[in-house]
Parts: C-alpha cells; structure tokens; sequence
C-alpha cells in the first residue's frame, strides 16, 4: 500500500501536548522523515485563487516576508466589505478568547428564542479545556454553526452548518455535504497517556457557532467572503493561512493590519523547503518522467565526478568497457569512454549527433538520477 502525505510547512506551525511529552518539533525534524519519505514534490499550481497579485500577497505572508506591493494591497482591505444578506462574511480571530466573545455577542442579539445546551462534565477543569466542544452552547434558528467532531465520513470536524430548529436537539443543515440531521449530545473524552485511563469527559452538542472562527480552525477551509481581524497574531504563517482561505480579494477585508504582524519563518523552515527546489513528475513506481532541474548555488555533477572515486576507476579501466560508454553534457571533458556534445556543431550530422545525445542523457538521468 502507497500513502500519498500532503502538508505545507510554511502554515501554521505544530502545537504542542505536553500530555503526549509532544515539544511541538516539526515532522521533518525527525530521524525518520528521511527514510520515510524518500520522495518529495511541490505541487505548484493555485487552485483557490487566480489573481496573480494576491496570490503573491498570499505566499510572501506565508513566508513572512512582504514587499511593499502587497503590504499596499492588505492595507487597501481595510474598506468595508458590501453588504449581502445571503452571504455574511466570516470573521477570523486569532484567539479563542476573541472568538468567544464575538460570538457570545452575536447570538444574544439576534432575534429568536435562546436555546442553552448545558454540558455533563467529570474530571478536572484543566483536562476539560481540551474539549473542543463548549460548557455551554446558546443557539438560535438560523446561527451558523461547525461541527467539532467527525460523525461519520461526510459529517466531519470542521464542517459549517445553519441551525433549522432547536428542540430538544438542534437540527443542523450542511450545506457542503447537502445533508440535514439532527445532533444528540456525544461524550467526549480525555486520555492521559501517563495515566493511561480516560481523565475528563464531556457530554454535549458536538457544536460550537461559528459566527467567527480562529485562524487555526479555518486552516484548510474555503470562504466566499471573510473579515481578518489581524490583533494578537502571534504565530508565523498566521496571517497567510488567514488571508488564504478567500478565494479573491473582492471578499476579503483585513483590519487591524501593521507589517509587524508578519513574523517571519525560522530559519529551520527555509532550511527543509530547500529539498523542494527541483519540480519533477514521477509514475508510481517513482521513476522520473520530468524533471526541472534549477537548484540556486548547486554544484555541476561534472565537479563531483572528477572527485570521485568513478572517474579514477574508469580512467584506470575504461577499455574493460564492454557494454557502454557514459554520456555526459559540455561540462564534462572529452574522454574515450565518455560522449559529450559539440560546442560549435558545423554541420547537419553533427547536430542530429547533439540531438540524439541530449535525448538519450535525459532518459538516462531521469530514470537514474545522472
């Protein structure tokens, strides 16, 4: 079985879970990232986006390196977004505590009855903070809504919903999914692996609204329409993820933005996205079909195989060459085992021998790695 792992580093870096003695290290930190992923790509092509400018504005977030371009377009955001009774933007936060409290703000000003969810909790407050889903939950008809945890291979973590009604259980909308249900409560639990025994559990709506959401939950999500509040942004990558999740500039607003708020990458992540250099298509059984080969700073094969033991060997024994002779490009000297191409072809077959040469190079390099 082949496993296909998809994931951009220069996003929201790890949290840690002190219950798992996990520092928050990045994956490829490990030993074993090299061993287990022997191969990597970059995949390239923007899907959510298509205006060059802000997609631009988007990737040097992420890296938490603007240029004066885009620090001009995020500061023109700050204008009100046009008003849609149909398609409220979302607000992103990048606190829980500013989150809940635009929430709790929302809901008690909306017209309609107040229904109020009160959680079963056992064990201790620390370990119950963990829980994704609240102590208390106020809904009302036609709140928006996400799910926060996966019910089943369509109702899954993350997805937003409109409240229909609320009875006894709330009856929830999915429109993504075009799915309606009604959400009994569910217990949720806390393992201690030290303890090695659940140490919490809440029993309650597997719901929170979603009037605003926190940058870290909106990771991953597509959004018509979005307001950035950019005060207490603490991470790299935050405001990238943030201002990534709209699809144009024409449904984006940003207050609160100063440049300051763009924290660069550490070092450790320019360092491992360095692998990502050379673009390439492989089959499945991961042999090169392309290749794009533009390393900044690498040094020509050629250097390398004139220090190598190869190169001594075949000077010593190239006449023991039966079955081949190497193929080199102009970097290479001419030697009687190995074939490199005209400089200065002056004639018809001397550039059908470079043709022929550069094909044949390039089959053997892709599927070789020289």
């Amino acid at each position: 079985m082949q496993l296909v792992f998809c994931g951009d580093f220069y996003q929201l870096p790890p949290v840690k879970n002190r219950m798992y003695n996990d520092d928050g290290k990045f994956c490829f930190e490990s030993e074993l990232f090299d061993q287990v992923f022997p191969h990597r790509i970059t995949l390239e092509n923007v899907v959510r986006q298509s205006d060059s400018s802000f997609i631009k504005c988007v990737n040097e977030a992420a890296k938490g390196k603007l240029s004066e371009s885009s620090v001009t377009l995020l500061e023109s955001l700050k204008r009100p977004l046009c008003k849609d009774d149909n398609d409220e933007p979302i607000k992103l936060y990048a606190t829980n505590e500013q989150v809940d409290n635009h929430n709790r703000l929302r809901i008690l000003n909306k017209s309609g009855q107040l229904y109020e969810y009160k959680a079963i909790d056992r064990g201790e407050s620390h370990y119950l903070k963990k829980v994704l889903a609240p102590p208390t939950l106020w809904l009302k008809d036609g709140c928006p809504v996400i799910l926060v945890r996966n019910i089943s291979s369509n109702l899954v973590n993350g997805l937003q919903g409109i409240v229909l009604s609320c009875k006894e259980c709330p009856v929830v909308h999915f429109p993504t999914v075009d799915i309606t249900t009604k959400l009994e409560k569910q217990t949720f639990s806390v393992f201690s692996p030290v303890l090695k025994k659940n140490v919490a559990e809440r029993t309650q709506v597997p719901l929170k609204l979603a009037y605003a959401l926190t940058v870290h939950k909106a990771q991953g999500m597509t959004l018509q329409r979005a307001e950035i509040d950019c005060h207490s942004m603490f991470a790299p990558g935050q405001l990238g993820v943030a201002i990534g999740r709209v699809k144009s500039p024409a449904g984006l607003r940003v207050i609160n933005f100063k440049r300051e708020i763009c924290l660069p990458q550490p070092p450790i992540i320019e360092d491992a996205m360095k692998f990502c250099s050379a673009p390439d298509i492989d089959d499945c059984s991961c042999k090169f079909l392309n290749i794009e080969a533009r390393w900044p700073g690498s040094t020509h094969d050629a250097h390398i195989y004139r220090a190598s033991d190869l190169c001594l060997h075949l000077e010593m024994h190239h006449r023991q060459l039966q079955d081949g002779i190497l193929l080199g490009d102009s970097g290479y000297p001419c030697r009687p085992f190995l074939l490199t191409p005209y400089l200065r072809p002056a004639t018809t077959n001397q550039e059908r021998y470079n043709g022929a040469h550069v094909k044949a190079r390039c089959v053997i390099e892709r599927a070789f790695g020289w």
